[in-house]
């Protein structure tokens, strides 16, 4: 055949014009060997069938099918395989044509082999079809039988080539799984088929998980994604590896009720989703639902980490993003921790509490586990962290760490931890960008407090106290409004100062260094300064109950933590409580200035001066207990005045004294020096503005008294000042201007002395009494008159003991200084010369020198408003008394004012019955008393003549009496109704007397004697007369 067969002609034959029968063998032409002259090949069973054309030995034990080799192409470089392990399945003997078929079983690996081929992608390039299916075999394939080898045919020889198959049959097998496992911690799935699949071209989107074998079951199917799973395969394998991606394996992991055990996990495969390498690519066998059971499942053992976190201080969100999906329902928020740097202890860090919690559902659907966790921050958890003056207020101030058990994957993995001194910066940071606002307030007046709720924390060292305002009513134009003052802010940072250690630590659980911290929260209690609570107290109009109680702030009053300034309120805010005061007030201090005479009182709070002081409840002492020291109690005549003064110092009182109390107080001792100055005072003394008096402070002598001592005391330093010296009755008056001390009065520093000047001290000895009152001084300078004698002694002489004796004297009588006085009168005006010293006031004040101080009369007179009280004497001036300007309440002045009396009060006339008040009682005038009005027999009395007005009368002679009677005239006058009530008979009121008349006049008019007729009369119808009654129907 071929170079082997030859004609006569020695022409060489081609073996296909011997096949095709082209050629018939000469009978001289017989073949070296068999030879293998055509195949057919069936990839669809398997079978491949050999002819052969020469007597062969047919033994199956001496095929060798490993000669065989089957290629892509008649060519040597053509990809080809030997056939390995196939059978024969069955051979036909040798017929009469001299052809032999040989039928051969490829084993599994044989197509597997061939299947694979170069296990590129697309389909094999060996055996899909005609044009890829070459046979080539060697001599040791069969024998004849005759011991021939079989005729050498190999691919892309030059002689005798491989052999193109007559006849193939197209794989058209499905391929099948064998085997599917399922990797969740290396997040791969193995697909382990029958035969080699195009394993690179894969379609990915055509694989779901579901949870069930059974359509009607499922309730979770998720596919998985080109963009985040892919093949690991490069060409055709018998094994599919896929490479899930983050993304789908998160997702996997996310969705409930699947991929946790082999009973809800499944496959599903969609059409063409794995091809074999047929030329046309058959697809996977599916199963009678296309649902596949895994072999092998093998859990996550990867425990989730926290890969980045944002914060939303504005919508109070922390998002923490791991890196596969975590349990949402198992979420431990108390394993977090914010940090405001890396390491905890070199900043401030909060541990979240169970009060916040983690959101329920994923972003994306209702999941019980996602690789993103919201967390809703609570109010306790965000109000702690706002709490915080640098914690999380910016992203450099934002870490987060994390315990162990934070989070657990659905595999049940807990989470890496994230250590202190490795934790994990914030990648977003939004800040609160809301402005406060009030919530609520109320005020408690008892403790002076103004307590403020705030709808998120705020900075207490950035309160400006001045930035609030209280009015008595909500609108802002008609209110009464109390301001604060920056003493209530300072009063306030004073008491909100937090800085200790140790008071410290228990608030907040720092050490703050920061001077300008006061702490910080959602309630901030403003401590208002005692002035500022003074003046609020004495405004009555503002905050005198809950009813006038109502809040306007400024904005920026108070700025949260993060910077943002409280929100105004334009309209005031009712108070949500109102706490008065019920504390009494105290007296706590008093000073008192005896130069000038005035007594400030320092109480507690704010007093209610003009309607409730009463000063006689006061009493001044210069020691514990008027008992043993001298004492004043302030009494109802005296002449006092005070103050009390307004805003913040409304607590304080001043009394100015009048000349007699001060006076007093000088004698009795009070207030020469603040350790015996003391003050007490009875509960009726004064009240506070709710009413509450004030504490008694009660006097030594009671038992449990203990008065109180002066604060502060300015001492009476004024010289006595003498006002008037008169001379009478051998005696010389002085009267100063205060109290002196008789006991203390040098009579040898007074000189009466004529207007030259000349004349004599006083005798030393000249007595000194107390005058009229503690601010005159007698002297008695008729003392000794008639027994004062100047004596000159001679020597003196001695006894014989040395003891010296008195020899009798040689006197002569001397002038006294009444005798003196007299001398000077008679001849002139008479003098005084008083040198300093000679008078001492009781606080120790020497009296100034005075050279010539004229001696005068007494006054006796008074001025034009004033009437003499006490008559004058020789040597008491007169005391004037000013005249009462008015009487008291329901009394006259009945007598003008006198030289010698006031004014005459009367009491006002009470007007009794039949008399009102029609006026008066006031001035000179008396009560005027009107007799009242008396209603005539036609009127009826509408309003009483009581109460200072007159009696009012109705007139009950009026037409509407008729129709609708009044009550008040109802039974008055029922004659006048008799005449007058009457009516026509066209329903008119006539007077009776007229009714007839009125009637006759109707009746006239109805009789119809009044009316004028027309003369015309109807134009008469043709055919009828004038007077024709049936003309025109009788008309």
């Amino acid at each position: 055949l071929g170079p082997y067969v030859i004609d006569t002609s020695f022409t060489s034959l081609t073996l296909d014009n011997v096949f095709t029968g082209l050629f018939q063998y000469p009978s001289y032409a017989m073949p070296i060997g068999p030879v293998v002259t055509g195949f057919s090949l069936n990839m669809n069973n398997g079978k491949l069938i050999v002819e052969l054309n020469h007597d062969v030995k047919i033994d199956k034990a001496r095929i060798n099918i490993s000669a065989i080799t089957i290629g892509a192409a008649d060519d040597t470089s053509a990809l080809a395989y030997s056939i390995l392990n196939s059978s024969i399945s069955s051979t036909s003997a040798y017929d009469d044509t001299g052809e032999v078929t040989i039928t051969i079983q490829l084993a599994a690996s044989d197509l597997h082999r061939l299947k694979l081929a170069d296990g590129s992608t697309g389909a094999s390039p060996v055996a899909t079809s005609i044009d890829t299916t070459y046979l080539g075999v060697d001599s040791s394939f069969i024998f004849s039988a005759v011991g021939r080898p079989t005729v050498e045919r190999k691919l892309g020889a030059s002689v005798l080539s491989g052999i193109k198959t007559f006849s193939f049959t197209a794989d058209k097998t499905r391929p099948m799984l064998d085997y599917i496992k399922f990797d969740m911690d290396a997040s791969k799935l193995y697909l382990y088929m029958n035969e080699p699949v195009r394993a690179a071209e894969v379609d990915i989107s055509k694989i779901s998980l579901v949870n069930n074998d059974t359509s009607t079951s499922i309730s979770v199917t998720y596919t998985l994604s080109t963009t985040s799973s892919r093949s690991l395969k490069s060409g055709a394998s018998d094994t599919v590896v896929i490479q899930i991606g983050n993304d789908d394996m998160n997702e996997i992991k996310r969705l409930d009720n699947i991929a946790t055990s082999i009973s809800n996990t499944f496959i599903k495969f969609g059409s063409n989703a794995i091809l074999d390498r047929s030329k046309k690519g058959n697809s996977l066998l599916e199963t009678k639902l296309s649902y596949f059971s895994l072999d092998e499942l093998i859990q996550d053992t990867t425990s989730p980490t926290l890969s980045s976190f944002t914060i939303d201080m504005e919508a109070r969100i922390l998002k923490l993003t791991f890196d596969e999906p975590v349990l949402i329902a198992t979420f431990n928020v108390s394993g977090l921790t914010i940090q405001e740097n890396n390491i905890a202890t070199n900043g401030q860090s909060y541990r979240l509490t169970t009060d916040s919690y983690a959101l329920e559902s994923s972003a994306q659907d209702d999941s019980s586990s996602s690789e993103t966790v919201f967390l809703i921050l609570g109010d306790d958890d965000y109000a702690m962290i706002n709490l915080k003056s640098h914690l999380a207020k910016s992203i450099d101030t934002t870490r987060l760490a994390a315990s162990s058990y934070t989070a657990t994957d659905v595999a049940g993995n807990y989470n890496n931890e994230i250590f202190d001194g490795q934790s994990l910066a914030a990648v977003e940071y939004t800040p609160d960008s809301t402005n406060p606002e009030v919530e609520r307030f109320w005020i408690d007046l008892e403790s002076g407090v103004l307590t403020l709720n705030f709808t998120e924390p705020v900075a207490f060292g950035t309160l400006d106290a001045t930035l609030f305002q209280l009015m008595s009513e909500a609108t802002r134009a008609t209110a009464s409004s109390f301001k604060f003052t920056s003493a209530t802010t300072t009063a306030t940072l004073n008491t909100l100062d937090v800085r200790d250690e140790e008071n410290y630590v228990l608030l907040y659980g720092e050490n703050w260094e920061d001077d300008d911290y006061y702490g910080a929260g959602d309630m901030i209690l403003i401590t208002i300064d005692a002035s500022d609570l003074n003046a609020l107290k004495a405004n009555t109009q503002v905050a005198a109950g809950i009813d006038t109680t109502y809040l306007l702030v400024e904005e920026g009053a108070v700025v949260d933590m993060t910077g943002n300034l409280l929100s105004g309120i334009d309209s005031g805010k009712p108070a949500a409580s109102y706490f008065p005061d019920v504390t009494a007030p105290t007296l706590d201090a008093f000073d008192l200035n005896m130069e000038v005479g005035s007594i400030l009182l320092e109480f507690s709070e704010t007093i209610d001066a003009e309607n409730t002081f009463d000063y006689t409840g006061i009493v001044l002492m210069a020691g514990l207990s008027t008992y043993v020291a001298g004492g004043r109690r302030l009494l109802s005549n005296d002449d006092i005045s005070y103050s009390r003064d307004s805003g913040g110092s409304a607590n304080l009182l001043t009394l100015s004294l009048d000349q007699n109390v001060l006076e007093d107080l000088k004698v009795s001792g009070v207030g020469q020096l603040v350790d015996s100055t003391y003050i007490a005072i009875d509960s009726k003394t004064i009240s506070d503005m709710v009413g509450l008096a004030v504490i008694r402070i009660a006097q030594g002598s009671i038992v449990g008294g203990v008065p109180l001592q002066a604060r502060s005391i300015v001492p009476d330093t004024t010289a006595p000042n003498l006002l008037r010296a008169t001379y009478a009755s051998g005696s010389l008056y002085l009267f100063y201007d205060e109290p002196v001390k008789d006991a203390m009065v040098s009579s040898s520093k007074f000189a009466l002395v004529n207007v030259d000047g000349q004349g004599d001290a006083l005798h030393s000895k000249t007595p000194i009494s107390q005058g009229i009152d503690e601010n005159a001084i007698v002297l008695q300078i008729d003392f000794g008159c008639g027994s004062l004698q100047s004596c000159v002694w001679p020597n003196l002489t001695y006894d014989m003991n040395g003891t010296a004796f008195q020899a009798n004297a040689s006197c002569t009588d001397l002038e006294c200084d009444s005798e003196k006085a007299q001398a000077i009168i008679n001849n002139g005006a008479l003098y005084l010369q008083v040198e300093e010293g000679a008078v001492y006031d009781y606080n120790h004040n020497p009296s100034l020198a005075l050279k010539k101080f004229e001696l005068t009369e007494p006054e006796c007179d008074c001025g034009s408003d004033e009437y003499i009280s006490i008559p004058c004497t020789d040597v008491a001036d007169v005391v004037c008394a000013t005249c009462s300007s008015s009487c008291p309440v329901n009394h006259y002045i009945a007598q003008e004012c006198g030289d010698r009396s006031d004014i005459g009060c009367m009491r006002c006339t009470d007007c009794g019955t039949p008399y009102y008040n029609a006026g008066g009682c006031q001035g000179a005038e008396d009560t005027i008393c009107l007799p009242c009005t008396v209603c005539a027999p036609m009127e009826a009395e509408i309003s009483p003549c009581a109460a200072g007005f007159d009696r009012i009368c109705y007139n009950c002679a009026q037409d509407r009496e008729c129709t609708n009677p009044s009550e008040s005239c109802r039974d008055a006058a029922l004659w006048w109704r008799r005449e007058n009530c009457c009516h026509d008979q066209d329903g008119v009121q006539v007077h009776c007397n007229k009714l007839p008349a009125s009637n006759l006049r109707i009746s006239a008019r109805d009789n119809r004697r009044h009316w004028v007729f027309d003369p015309t009369y109807p134009i008469v119808e043709d055919g009828y007369d004038l007077d024709d009654i049936l003309a025109s129907g009788g008309n």
